[in-house]
């Protein structure tokens, strides 16, 4: 059968991406396109992406506690059942993911890890036609972003996963952002039909959008949704001032829980703020990285972009001209952030994650009931937010 494997990059729209397609399985299925779920007793996890399953290829098992084998037997049981023409499958963890750069020795040691998740990868799917759909985020924008997700989210990802300042945090991951080499990996050994590296760079995919773009390369009819893939965004960044705020709270350790709630209620400041939610690299940071990958990304555009134009390391990053915020304005932002998180229903939030992640350890089947109820609702939220014209986030 026909596999796409959309393997990221991280920060390109892939939880949009793998949204819409969580949202619309029913539709796909009704066309022959397999977007698939792994069970528990019985039950879909509504994951929406496949990283646990990338992950599992590198030897590492997280929930729901299934080996890579379980995962396509599963997958495949699926495809025969339904008699599927295509399976589609999403991860950033394909492209990023295990092997951590904190857990490898050095450069040599990492990309020896990478390249046997790959040949994992191959073992199940190599026979089928696989074709590998990624985006790529010019490097200097992609380290913004990460930086600012690090900030928000750090050891809610990973207990090692923090940022320290621009310097350190680029310097131990600079060799991921040398995009031809990780590639160069995928062509080798995998071998497929077809590769489309698309720059990430919005106002050139097609509708400007993400979803839109993936699905017109996956040659997926899709007037069923086509206005509600055109405007689809699925993660809110938390803006500049708030984000400096989340990175004072990191200071002190706290539970995975209260960081949740911290995180949500900075979230729902962002929405009203109106100084958007770029993240200021440090200048000389900015001009190694461009050297750095230069040579490297004449590689990429002469054997995988997409496109007639050159890739380069820095398209819509405009740190370079950011002023730096006033403390006035950052303690102004504190205030507020400590108001709100006062409220009542912060607890209730605390209490409702302490019990889920209780499910998911010790009680699996009446966790994933709780995903199916979620789905439910999900559809219910959805489908009034089409009929009343509001933006789907």
């Amino acid at each position: 059968m026909k596999i796409i494997l959309h393997i990221g990059q991280s920060k390109t729209g892939t939880s949009a991406i793998q949204d819409f397609l969580t949202r619309h399985r029913k539709q796909l299925a009704e066309r022959g396109i397999l977007y698939p779920s792994p069970r528990v007793h019985g039950l879909p996890i509504d994951f929406g992406n496949h990283n646990p399953l990338a992950d599992s290829l590198a030897g590492v098992v997280r929930y729901p506690h299934m080996s890579a084998n379980e995962y396509f037997s599963q997958f495949f049981s699926d495809a025969d059942r339904m008699s599927a023409k295509l399976m589609i499958l999403s991860a950033e963890h394909f492209f990023g993911g295990q092997p951590r750069v904190w857990d490898v020795k050095d450069e040599a040691d990492y990309f020896l890890q990478y390249r046997k998740k790959v040949e994992t990868l191959r073992g199940y799917i190599g026979h089928h036609q696989v074709s590998i759909i990624v985006y790529l985020r010019p490097q200097v924008d992609w380290l913004s972003s990460s930086i600012a997700q690090v900030i928000t989210f750090g050891r809610l990802v990973h207990k090692d996963l923090s940022h320290e300042d621009d310097r350190s945090y680029y310097e131990r991951r600079k060799f991921l952002l040398r995009y031809g080499s990780r590639l160069d990996i995928w062509e080798e050994v995998l071998r497929p039909r077809e590769l489309q590296a698309v720059p990430y760079v919005r106002e050139r995919l097609f509708q400007k959008s993400s979803v839109s773009d993936f699905l017109e390369r996956c040659g997926i009819d899709f007037e069923f949704a086509k206005v509600e893939a055109a405007n689809a965004r699925a993660n809110i960044s938390l803006s500049r001032e708030y984000l400096e705020v989340k990175r004072l709270l990191n200071r002190e350790p706290k539970s995975r829980s209260v960081e949740r709630a911290i995180v949500h209620s900075l979230k729902k400041l962002s929405r009203e703020s109106s100084l958007g939610t770029a993240y200021r690299v440090d200048p000389e940071v900015v001009k190694d990285l461009e050297a750095y990958v230069a040579e490297d990304n004449s590689k990429l555009t002469q054997r995988y972009v997409i496109g007639s134009e050159p890739f380069v390391a820095k398209v819509a990053y405009r740190g370079d001209d950011m002023v730096p915020l006033d403390e006035t304005l950052i303690a102004r932002a504190r205030t507020a952030f400590e108001q709100e998180y006062s409220r009542p229903l912060t607890t209730l939030f605390i209490l409702r994650d302490v019990t889920l992640a209780t499910l998911r350890r010790y009680v699996t089947p009446a966790h994933a009931a709780v995903h199916q109820a979620k789905r439910l609702w999900r559809s219910v939220r959805y489908g009034r937010r089409r009929h009343l014209g509001k933006p789907l986030s």
